[in-house]
């Protein structure tokens, strides 16, 4: 099988039981090491391609959830996909990534299809960096069976820990928390699980987060015709 020339990744904090990644819109726990990671990580540029900015890929509500009143996430290209927002393409000739410098860097893009935004991505490759999904449950659902995605980083989430709001402010391992969205499975035939590590290396809370690499097997093959969200 040949390997795409597009490639991302899928990045995903889920509880270690359920695999629940939020309840009504919220990310149901705060871990500042969490959080971190996935900064350090979608911020971090390509070896030698410090002015291309990488580029986040999410749905609607997960847009709208981001800090700061579902502003876009800074130094990096935010693309929202959604089949009810007026779609915001920038046309080639603007050169709308050049050097990072656009302003396309402090708004959102918005395609209304993610088999559409990596055919579009493909036609700015020479302008972009890293490529992430972010949520949330329906978009993480269609990209985790393309063939562009060859990995995946998962931060395991054990409970208890410390909760943000009700009803996860407990701590009370007899009542474990709500969850009405949550991660796919990771098919092992799909997808090698390379490293696990405790995201906290040290004291009472190293295994509370544990911190995965999966990479695709790429001799998988997989159909993606249909694949739209």
């Amino acid at each position: 099988m040949n390997t795409p020339s597009l490639t991302f990744s899928i990045v995903v904090a889920f509880s270690k039981n359920e695999r629940g990644i939020g309840y009504k819109g919220t990310i149901p726990w705060s871990v500042p090491e969490d959080m971190k990671f996935f900064r350090t990580l979608t911020k971090q540029r390509k070896n030698g391609e410090p002015n291309k900015p990488n580029v986040l890929i999410m749905g609607k509500n997960t847009s709208r959830s981001l800090p700061n009143g579902g502003s876009p996430l800074p130094d990096r290209i935010n693309i929202c996909v959604s089949s009810t927002l007026p779609e915001t393409i920038p046309l080639p000739h603007l050169d709308f990534f050049t050097n990072g410098s656009s302003s396309s860097i402090n708004e959102f893009i918005c395609i209304n299809s993610f088999s559409k935004v990596l055919r579009y991505l493909e036609t700015q490759q020479n302008n972009i960096g890293n490529i992430f999904v972010i949520g949330g449950e329906q978009l993480y659902k269609v990209a985790i069976h393309y063939p562009q995605c060859h990995k995946i980083y998962v931060n395991v989430i054990s409970f208890p820990f410390r909760k943000k709001i009700p009803p996860f402010n407990t701590g009370n391992e007899d009542h474990p928390p709500i969850f009405d969205t949550f991660f796919p499975e990771i098919n092992p035939e799909e997808y090698e699980l390379v490293e696990e590590t405790p995201l906290y290396p040290f004291g009472e809370q190293r295994n509370r987060v544990v911190s995965r690499f999966y990479m695709r097997i790429i001799s998988q093959r997989v159909d993606t015709n249909n694949l739209y969200v």
